[in-house]
């Protein structure tokens, strides 16, 4: 019987991730010859940016026969700019292979990535490599990673600088101590017959190592193939994997990439529960679509198939599903994507205004985190990056992809916005439908959360629904500066509606415009991202280093010696001030360092300032021509809007129904059968 196993392939920048999975592809006859990432030979980087420039930009997937599995490789992006492709590999996977330069050691970028696969609990062998280079060290790196990484490692076999050969040891007594902490069918029988016997000890490896608990190091050279073989037995020994399951009629399949290539939708599939047929009908939410074909990586082939398994990754040509969607007949719990946060937006400019849509949409669909904007009024595009390489990236695939010149024209930190105060705002629409919301400020780092406190006998469940999905999933994208709306609880606290006249288009409309009155009330502040840094760089630049790091107030920092020659330097601080830190290292150190952020959350801006996201076609301040501007459902209304201003017509009145009257400290007292406030835009 057939088994399928997904394996994940990481690294920091320039370890060597690729010519291993080159390796592997080799010694398993998929290849005839290893590429070289230097040649711009190598299967899985094949844009031609990545050739030209040596780094992987986006995921690639092959397949090999390993004993009795069958291994489906994602080969993924070592640069923290491309961490989205790196997280929705990290969903779809059973196994994973770090690779750490026994050069260079533990990098930042090797924390950052270490981190998302601890927090998945995924099974993880770490390769040290590059120890044929002149100044490798495995007890170096090995300190490294016991430092950084965690004290749960054992490492299995010893690279050999004389014979250029792997050295087996006895791991026996570190395998033991290790296991010791997980399972205490070990220790007691080590304690009672004072030995374990060897088949137990693989069983508890085997167990361990799969529960994410224990984790093998391995050495070698992929660059001369040295401690490949001995990877690949130990992935074959310990990597989880799929039998084939009998025919099942429930079927679960995640979307966790997908491709437009010359004008064709491609959406990849990892199959999680059951089977399913080629020309057969699947559920996507409330829709069905039939599957014309099937294909699966073979090798570094794609072939067609007539069924698809669980376990196994797939594609699905001809067909455009959204990353993140969940199809089929049975429900399961949906991979989470929490972990990339973009920290700029960018707004493009091109000559070609129409192209550079066509170009961006694409971009964006096969990339969500972009979250292309457009302003019709000044003509503008803008999305959502990481860092300056993948807006580089993007302007080169415009112009690879869709012949469209294009240049980043301005760059602002993603700011996010909390409200100052408690505020309230009402609204409706006709005498029918109407509805008071309440926004208050919570605590950092609480998100955004929503609360009904208003009975469904006057404002039925499915309305709140609506409201509740209407202002929690787009109109709190755009507070009053068009930032996103975060740390607040947004509450219903009022409404009205009937069976006769009501519909949900009147909610469509009327909550957005009691949400962005209760802003207005409230007022709100900008929030920016605080930052954690890590710095490599060597020993006797730490004054400089530090002395630069520590300008801003607001940071805090700590150091440690990493070796004899160099120092560990980790940090925090604000967005504003850790942005430009690289350029300003890179000039006193020469650019002998390394240094990677990641964002842990959101604090107060330490001065006042004014930005303001680019928002489509209105700025959310101007709250009816704002909700009248956004979305298609909106758009019939539009006969309704004020030719010349832009806002849509407002006739205020008073009739009878559910009012609101504040106290004093700005709560409620809900009365029925009094006044409330009514917009007629119709």
């Amino acid at each position: 019987m057939t088994k399928l196993g997904t394996l994940g392939i990481f690294a920091h920048a320039n370890a060597g991730k690729t010519t291993v999975t080159e390796n592997f592809l080799y010694q398993a006859s998929v290849i005839d010859s290893i590429g070289r990432v230097d040649n711009g030979n190598t299967v899985t980087d094949s844009l031609g940016v990545e050739r030209e420039r040596g780094i992987t930009v986006q995921a690639s997937y092959v397949t090999f026969k390993l004993g009795d599995k069958i291994v489906q490789l994602l080969d993924t992006p070592g640069h923290i700019d491309f961490s989205a492709e790196v997280e929705r590999a990290v969903s779809v996977l059973d196994c994973a292979i770090l690779v750490i330069s026994g050069v260079d050691g533990v990098q930042p970028q090797t924390l950052a990535i270490w981190k998302l696969l601890k927090e998945k609990n995924l099974p993880t062998i770490i390769f040290i490599n590059k120890l044929d280079r002149k100044g490798a060290s495995i007890s170096r790196t090995m300190d490294d990673i016991f430092r950084y990484l965690g004290k749960d490692v054992i490492l299995v076999n010893r690279y050999n600088e004389n014979t250029k050969k792997i050295d087996n040891i006895d791991i026996k007594n570190d395998l033991l101590d290790v296991l010791s902490r997980f399972d205490d069918d070990i220790i007691n029988n080590f304690l009672s017959n004072n030995k374990v016997e060897q088949k137990d000890l693989q069983s508890s490896f085997i167990k361990n190592f799969r529960t994410g608990d224990v984790t093998p190091v391995t050495t070698g050279s992929a660059l001369t193939s040295c401690g490949i073989k001995e990877l690949m037995a130990l992935l074959n020994l310990l990597m989880p994997s799929h039998s084939q399951q009998k025919e099942d009629d429930q079927f679960a399949g995640y979307i966790f990439s997908v491709k437009n290539i010359d004008n064709m939708w491609y959406s990849y599939v990892k199959v999680v529960k059951g089977e399913i047929n080629k020309k057969q009908i699947i559920k996507l939410g409330d829709e069905n679509i039939k599957l014309s074909r099937i294909l699966v990586q073979d090798g570094t082939k794609q072939v067609v198939t007539d069924k698809i398994v669980e376990g196994q990754l797939a594609i699905l040509p001809g067909i455009y599903i959204p990353i993140g969607t969940m199809i089929g007949n049975y429900k399961c719990e949906i991979p989470k994507l929490n972990y990339v946060h973009p920290l700029y937006n960018v707004v493009l400019k091109s000559e070609d205004s129409e192209e550079l849509a066509k170009g961006l949409g694409i971009l964006n669909m096969e990339d969500p985190y972009l979250n292309l904007k457009y302003d019709k009024i000044t003509n503008e595009f803008s999305i959502d990056i990481i860092g300056d390489l993948q807006g580089e990236i993007i302007i080169r695939l415009l112009r690879d992809r869709f012949n469209v010149n294009a240049q980043i024209e301005s760059s602002s930190i993603i700011y996010k916005e909390t409200p100052i105060d408690v505020g309230y705002g009402k609204s409706g629409y006709k005498r029918c439908s109407n509805v008071a919301i309440k926004v208050m400020p919570l605590e950092r780092g609480s998100g955004l959360v929503f609360k009904s406190e208003f009975s469904t006998d006057f404002l039925f469940a499915k309305y709140q629904k609506l409201i509740e999905n209407k202002l929690m999933n787009v109109y709190s994208k755009y507070a009053l500066k068009g930032w996103e709306l975060t740390d607040a609880q947004i509450s219903i606290v009022d409404g009205k509606c009937d069976n006769a006249g009501s519909e949900s288009m009147h909610y469509n409309i009327a909550a957005p415009i009691a949400f962005f009155r209760a802003l207005k009330e409230a007022k709100t502040k900008l929030l920016e991202p605080q930052m954690e840094f890590d710095l490599v760089c060597e020993k006797n630049a730490l004054g400089e280093a530090m002395l630069e790091c520590t300008k801003n107030p607001r940071s805090s920092v700590a150091f440690e010696y990493k070796n004899n020659d160099m120092v560990y330097i980790h940090g925090i601080a604000p967005l504003s001030f850790t942005r430009d830190l690289p350029k300003r290292l890179n000039k006193l150190l020469a650019g002998k360092f390394s240094f990677v952020q990641q964002e842990i959350g959101y604090i107060d801006t330490q001065d006042e300032i004014e930005s303001r996201r680019i928002t489509p076609y209105v700025s959310p301040a101007n709250e009816k021509a704002f909700v009248f501007a956004q979305g298609g459902s909106l758009l019939p209304f539009d006969k309704d809007l004020d030719k010349k201003g832009g806002k849509p017509e407002h006739i205020r009145r008073n009739k009878s129904c559910n009012k609101q009257e504040y106290k004093s400290n700005g709560k409620p007292i809900i009365k029925k059968n009094d006044d409330i406030e009514e917009d007629r835009t119709l």
